[in-house]
């Protein structure tokens, strides 16, 4: 072969290889420069993600705060509801008379006395299981000013008699009683 065609050969090969070469090292730094701003864009996305988290926590305490004080003025506002509705009654929650006055709750675990459940219906009818109780002993078992007081507002009542040592829990049934048949 001629010296001007193996010149050219060697030429193009050293072109070749040098083309190769810088087209490496310039994909290494490349990828290098590239993994360098994903870093500090990933740095950044933490930092932001940490931030909103932040946020959302503060947010979801100011809201749990806004809840309870929600629940809070509910509560106040029923018991002064309540309250309201036993001084109109001119009815008394404490057992200064003989006869059966209002609890919050009954039974054994507030204030040892046994505890039976009766039904209102709203025909003013009170039933003990399948037995009508008549007004006369329904005044005189829990008091008809507290059965004035249920309604579907005010589901259930506790009365408690201090002379029969029981704590009646008392709960409104929307719907006119039909006894069953046995």
């Amino acid at each position: 072969m001629n010296k001007t065609v193996l010149a050219v050969l060697a030429g193009a090969g050293g072109a070749i290889v040098g083309s190769v070469t810088t087209y490496i090292l310039m994909k290494k730094k490349f990828e290098n420069d590239m993994e360098l701003q994903l870093e500090s864009v990933r740095k950044e996305f933490d930092n932001y993600m940490k931030n909103e988290d932040a946020k959302t926590a503060e947010k979801t305490a100011e809201e749990e705060k806004k809840v309870d004080k929600l629940v809070q003025d509910a509560v106040q506002a029923e018991r002064e509801r309540i309250q309201k509705k036993v001084q109109d009654l001119n009815y008394s929650a404490t057992p200064l008379k003989k006869g059966p006055y209002l609890i919050e709750r009954g039974g054994e675990e507030f204030g040892g006395y046994m505890a039976v459940s009766l039904e209102y219906y709203s025909d003013r009818v009170l039933v003990d299981g399948n037995d009508i109780i008549d007004d006369n002993d329904a005044d005189e078992i829990v008091g008809l000013g507290n059965l004035s007081l249920l309604s579907n507002e005010r589901p259930c009542i506790w009365v408690r008699n201090e002379a029969r040592r029981v704590d009646y829990e008392i709960a409104y049934i929307d719907e006119d009683y039909y006894p069953s048949e046995e």
